[in-house]
């Protein structure tokens, strides 16, 4: 899933493998992959900062991703291969627009609609069976993938922008072992600059307003699967990063045959208690996210997908468990999805959030008021290969 567990950083890895074409090149078996995705979608409100809206955009069409990527695997007789994605793409959030996650440079790496750049680049080392080091460009080891047509939702959840890093420039050693009664275990620990998300307080709307900025973060992570009658995969995950945040993050998701549910649990809390606009101090917040697809596809009925994915965050801005005015946001998205054949889709979606306080802008009208609610719907076609 995905927004829950996710495709790992090596999702476009896995999905590579099974919609692109091998070539040859200097001897060596290289894989060219890519995705074409384009929609519309409107929306009725916008996150507001500071009572102004990150941008004016009410409905547009949308070129959502052009990617193109090469990868080499390694093997025992190659214990070095590479992965390396270039494209555009927008990133739709449940709180704001493509426009406004750009306009207000959510993703610390750049605007994603401009300049065809690397988005994934990474050398990846496999010097003994089971253990890898990788460098470059990383992705997240769990949370909803950067790029659209890897997650079952076009628009990015609440856990997305208050919990997951995403995206970011550092090393990571992962290292697979069996252990007896457990099964195949996997470990990671990584470093990277801390340029996965911009910090998402000062987006919604300036409560910790002198945060520092953080230039290091680390990782450390477990995933697994256990039986509990029904094959459970599961993840463990923490991210710290100097001076900001620390994340703890719990990742549960199963396959029931038709249904497939999963479950991400994340905890953040922050070095230094901060003192806010209104005086109060706070220095955590949590959040959860659930998620579960009917799929017709999977059971050879129709080819046919119902994601859909509900999500808390409890924000604890007066850092007590009372309920405030700006205490809580909540958001529900199910995107039908047709099929048709392995490598091509169409998706509707519909997105509603709601928060304890107004933070978004009516931006349809001359006078525009604020709001504690957004609804957006969106349809995007797309073409794998």
């Amino acid at each position: 899933m995905k927004k829950v567990l996710g495709l790992a950083a090596a999702g476009l890895l896995a999905f590579s493998a099974a919609n692109a074409g091998t070539i040859t090149v200097a001897n060596s078996d290289l894989t060219l992959y890519g995705a074409v995705s384009a929609g519309f979608e409107t929306q009725d409100k916008e996150l507001a900062v500071n009572g102004n809206a990150l941008s004016q955009t009410t409905d547009t069409f949308r070129l959502y991703n052009v990617i193109i990527g090469l990868m080499k695997e390694t093997n025992p007789n190659s214990p070095i291969g590479f992965n390396v994605a270039f494209g555009q793409f927008e990133v739709p959030t449940v709180l704001t627009s493509s426009d406004g996650v750009n306009g207000a440079s959510l993703i610390k790496l750049g605007q994603t609609n401009q300049n065809f750049k690397p988005w994934l680049a990474e050398v990846s080392i496999v010097p003994i069976d089971g253990f890898k080091l990788s460098g470059g460009i990383l992705w997240s080891k769990y949370g909803e993938k950067p790029v659209t047509f890897l997650n079952p939702h076009i628009s990015r959840g609440l856990m997305f922008v208050f919990f997951d890093p995403v995206v970011y420039t550092g090393a990571r050693a992962e290292y697979t072992l069996n252990l007896p009664g457990l099964g195949k275990v996997g470990v990671y620990a990584g470093y990277n600059q801390a340029n996965g998300l911009k910090n998402v307080d000062a987006i919604l709307g300036g409560y910790y307003p002198n945060i520092p900025s953080s230039k290091d973060a680390y990782e450390l992570g477990i995933t697994g699967d256990i039986n509990l009658g029904a094959k459970i995969k599961y993840g463990l995950h923490y991210y710290d990063e100097a001076g900001g945040r620390n994340i703890w993050t719990l990742c549960l998701k199963s396959d029931f045959g038709i249904v497939k549910g999963g479950i991400q649990y994340s905890y953040t809390s922050k070095d230094d208690i901060i003192k806010k606009n209104d005086g109060n101090t706070s220095n955590s917040y949590w959040g959860i996210g659930v998620n579960f697809n009917i799929s017709l596809l999977d059971a050879a009925i129709a080819n046919v997908e119902f994601p859909m994915r509900i999500e808390y965050v409890k924000l604890d801005w007066d850092g007590t468990d009372n309920d405030t005015d700006k205490d809580k946001i909540w958001s529900f998205t199910i995107t039908p999805t047709w099929k048709p054949t392995k490598n091509t889709f169409l998706r509707a979606e519909y997105t509603y959030t709601k928060s304890d306080s107004k933070m978004f802008v009516d931006t349809g009208k001359a006078n525009p008021s604020t709001d504690d609610t957004r609804s957006t719907y969106a349809i995007e076609a797309g073409f794998l290969f």
